[in-house]
């Protein structure tokens, strides 16, 4: 793996971490506590606004190749060599 290709791979991994708290409807934010909770979550951060915010080590970039509205329920990830990313989702996970 070279390295634009690890660097990608970083991104991504952040950017999934952030997107998998974002995979919820705003009908269910509105309409019911998260478990353990007595009161509503804020709104989720867009998948940029979330970009933005990150910090990285000099010479990584994060970039958003993919949101909430495109991924429900990620379980896994990978990249390969050809810098493709991967993804697999699990409708039956929570």
């Amino acid at each position: 793996m070279n390295l634009a290709s690890a660097r990608s791979l970083v991104a991504l991994i952040y950017v999934s971490f952030f997107l998998f708290a974002t995979t919820h409807s705003d009908s269910i934010l509105d309409s019911q506590f998260p478990r353990g909770q007595f009161k509503p979550p804020k709104k989720p951060y867009s998948a940029e606004e979330t970009a933005k915010s990150m910090a990285v080590s000099d010479g990584f970039v994060v970039e958003v190749v993919a949101a909430a509205q495109d991924i429900a329920n990620s379980v896994a990830m990978t990249a390969d060599k050809q810098g493709r990313f991967w993804e697999t989702e699990s409708f039956e996970y929570p």
